[in-house]
């Protein structure tokens, strides 16, 4: 997302610049997001959310 150049993320370069700055101990961890969604009568809606370790295989 910090060199993409969809208009979505734009600003993400200068928030994370931020972030850095007020927080220079910080440190990320990245996680893997599964998401079964249910179509509804008005829209969607998050059925079940798995949230998996980066580190291990897809199942």
């Amino acid at each position: 997302m910090v060199n993409s150049k969809d208009p979505r993320y734009s600003d993400f370069k200068k928030q994370y610049n931020k972030l850095e700055k007020e927080n220079p101990g910080l440190e990320f961890d990245f996680i893997r997001v599964e998401t079964d969604i249910k179509i509804t009568k008005t829209g969607f809606g998050v059925d079940e959310l798995k949230i998996k370790d980066w580190n291990k295989p897809l199942d």
